[in-house]
């Protein structure tokens, strides 16, 4: 991990960090940390406009996997053992829409595959061979053997696959298809977005406040002209308490309107299940609102924001950069809860694999928190840094036994977890205290160009804005400029294929964001903030940590 110094001393830490609510806050703690318990099974997937061939044929094309589970096995050098045809699938160079690429300066040339194209009537020209038409034969000879109709053996940028007869007949299957069925929620004149998001019950506001900006920012590029020709609709299923759970509302939604993607979704506590929907729909989602990024390659599901983990690591890099009094000896606290467990072990690993000391690893049940008890066993320790991932009132108490027992630790936390209890921490702990956010003040550096200036919401109050609103800024604008870039030809494959293309993309309001075809968590770090406490908490550093 590496720390990069920002120029923030002295900066008043005002409106969204202190003066808003951050999840924790508006969901209530104890139901924040409840949520993350739930679980659901998952319903049969929805139907496809594709035949059962057809969309047996899209996974090979887009993922290089078999639906029966059958290996498919790629040769991408003659002479060289096979790869998982997992790492080389059609969609790789060939496009979403299988039309490749024939512009004259390109490296290779890599030629249209739709069925149509293949088996026209005239031969097919190449700059270096030509050939007659496809059939279904000799496209299998084509894949299998890397020759064309007329015996000529293709370029070795083009894998061969050792594939199963079944799995061919559902690739041509697809083929066909690929240039004539449109997905859902994509029109001539429109392109529709869906979100979920809680719009009655505890987490009203800031389901409400999302709703509001994502309407004023679809207002805004369809008051610019839309995309590429398309007006934007944006379709929002609502939930409040009492519909649980929540991820009903988003299976409603997917089967009742055809949505294009998935955008800014809010669903605490079933973060897996709307990843997982998003996988069996096939629809892109693109910067779900969720301190608990899921784990694992989602490869439809595109986080814009690091969440808890990403923070939680970040801050054994500060335990090192407490200015003049360096800690070497570190304690961590965590609630016995599912998830959180798993982030203080690797806090625990980190910190060790940089040569700190761990003095004590102090997990607690959520709710039974002895705050006296626990101030004197880390003091007992040694510790002179104490890491707290536990709740805002509990990191209050622990902060308030420790000042009374004359002890002043270095505390870091992650802030979108004890930032509601700053008023209350003693001012003994001032400029000994580093929270960990996703963004800050800083990281506002609207675009100043005409083009993009088109795309921003003028009309927003960015001073005060919430996190849950910034968020879904950032995810929206992630989206937006993808839209942009894949084109007027937009399918959803081409989407997520742009979306894996963005790199170092300023969404606006929050750091920087990179996507890769293994890579689903748009930053890797989070900004570690010293604090200067008083009757306004002000910021005396910042720090960006880069997670390797």
């Amino acid at each position: 991990m590496t720390a990069r110094p920002d120029g923030m001393a002295g900066a008043v830490w005002g409106s969204p960090i202190v003066e808003y609510r951050s999840l924790p806050a508006a969901l209530g703690i104890v139901g924040m940390f409840a949520l993350f318990g739930l679980a659901l099974m998952a319903p049969p997937a929805l139907a496809s406009e594709l035949s059962p061939a057809e969309a047996r044929g899209q996974r090979i094309y887009t993922t290089g996997e078999s639906a029966s589970s059958r290996i498919i096995k790629a040769y991408v050098r003659y002479g060289a053992p096979p790869v998982p045809s997992s790492t080389v699938p059609c969609v790789r160079c060939h496009g979403a829409d299988g039309q490749g690429t024939d512009e004259e300066e390109a490296a290779t040339l890599v030629p249209d595959i739709n069925w149509s194209v293949l088996t026209g009537p005239d031969d097919h020209v190449h700059p270096k061979r030509r050939h007659a038409p496809f059939d279904e034969t000799s496209f299998t000879e084509l894949i299998t053997a890397g020759n064309d109709p007329d015996g000529n053996r293709l370029d070795t940028a083009m894998p061969r696959y050792e594939m199963a007869e079944a799995d061919i007949l559902d690739l041509i299957a697809y083929l066909k298809s690929i240039d004539q069925v449109p997905d859902p929620g994509l029109e001539d004149a429109r392109l529709r977005i869906g979100t979920v998001l809680p719009l009655a019950g505890t987490l009203a506001s800031e389901g409400q406040a999302i709703r509001r900006l994502l309407e004023k920012y679809v207002n805004s590029v369809n008051a610019a002209g839309g995309i590429h020709g398309r007006m934007l609709e944006l379709v929002v299923a609502g939930y409040g308490e009492n519909d649980d759970p929540a991820i009903w509302q988003a299976r409603d939604l997917v089967s009742a309107e055809p949505v294009f993607a998935l955008v800014s979704t809010y669903l605490p506590g079933y973060d897996r299940e709307i990843v997982r929907l998003a996988e069996d729909e096939e629809i892109p989602l693109v910067g779900p609102y969720t301190v608990m990024p899921a784990a694992g390659q989602n490869r439809r599901t595109f986080y814009v924001l690091a969440g808890l983990p990403q923070q939680a690591q970040s801050l054994v890099d500060s335990v090192e950069l407490m200015g003049d009094e360096p800690a070497r000896r570190v304690a961590i606290v965590s609630p016995r809860l599912v998830g959180f467990d798993r982030i203080g072990n690797d806090v625990v690993a980190s910190a060790e694999s940089r040569g700190l000391e761990v003095t004590d690893q102090l997990s607690y049940t959520f709710g039974q928190f002895d705050a006296d008890a626990a101030a004197g066993r880390l003091n007992n320790s040694g510790a002179d840094a104490v890491i707290f991932l536990g709740a805002a009132d509990d990191f209050e108490r622990f902060a308030k036994a420790a000042a009374g027992s004359d002890w002043f630790p270095h505390l870091l936390a992650p802030g979108s977890l004890v930032e509601s209890a700053l008023q209350s921490i003693p001012g003994g702990f001032s400029g000994r205290l580093t929270l960990a956010y996703g963004w800050t003040p800083a990281d506002r550096a609207l675009p100043d160009s005409e083009d993009e200036d088109a795309l921003i919401p003028r009309n927003l109050d960015y001073d005060r804005l919430r996190p849950a609103e910034i968020a879904a800024f950032s995810a929206m604008t992630v989206l937006i400029e993808s839209l942009e870039r894949a084109g007027r030809n937009v399918d959803r494959e081409k989407l997520i294929l742009t979306l894996e293309n963005l790199d170092n993309f300023q969404p606006g309001l929050t750091p920087a964001v990179s996507f890769g075809a293994d890579r689903r968590l748009g930053n890797r770090g989070a900004w570690n903030v010293l604090i200067e406490l008083g009757e306004r908490p002000a910021a005396v550093s910042a720090n960006w940590v880069e997670l390797d």
